[in-house]
């Protein structure tokens, strides 16, 4: 395994305390989103929905651009599909939303395809390099291509208010938030939102 690869898959269980500032390991389950709520979510969602989270204390959080650091796709039978550091892979709805917030996205069509192509997608390599254009794919760019016949655009990557205009435009959240073809179900503790170009 490349270090690269190690350090990504510790980064996801390290969270940041902002004062004092300091580092901690915490692979436990304290999320706000909660059981309540994650009920309700289970009881609108609908197979080919995307389901974006994010985290409040989590190192990853501070690099990945956006209010969510994590994309999607439920497939139905309680069950999402994403790319992780270990592949394409599904679980279990719940699990998937320990999280703190969440955004639920109901697309305007495609869906049948879309599931097939996840269906196809699954054991496909995680994309280290975010790069796209290979067999490897990272979870925002999975669920945007599942659903490449609708206007999904990529964005400027940006962290707090700074966008980093000389760098790749890539999918991220906000790919499917500024989408016309992705109308919100529900949103629960939604984050600050970037401003809109």
């Amino acid at each position: 395994m490349r270090l690269k690869e190690k350090l990504l898959r510790i980064f996801g269980d390290i969270k940041m305390q902002k004062w004092p500032p300091f580092l901690y390991y915490e692979p436990g389950d304290y999320y706000k989103v909660s059981g309540a709520d994650s009920a309700r979510i289970a009881e609108l969602v609908q197979p080919g929905d995307i389901l974006l989270r994010g985290y409040r204390n989590y190192l990853d959080g501070v690099f990945i651009p956006g209010e969510y650091s994590h994309t999607g796709v439920y497939i139905g039978n309680g069950l999402v599909t994403h790319a992780v550091a270990e592949g394409v892979c599904s679980v279990n709805l719940f699990d998937f939303l320990r999280c703190d917030r969440v955004m639920v996205l109901s697309p305007v069509g495609g869906v049948d395809k879309a599931l097939e192509r996840l269906e196809k997608w699954k054991g496909a390599r995680y994309d280290f390099d975010f790069t796209g254009g290979n067999e490897a794919f990272y979870c925002h760019e999975l669920a945007a291509l599942a659903y490449q016949e609708l206007d999904i655009r990529k964005v400027v990557p940006y962290l707090g208010i700074f966008r980093f205009c000389r760098m790749e435009k890539k999918y991220l959240a906000e790919s499917f938030i500024e989408s016309p073809d992705f109308w919100t179900i529900i949103e629960i503790n939604p984050g600050k939102k970037p401003e809109k170009k």
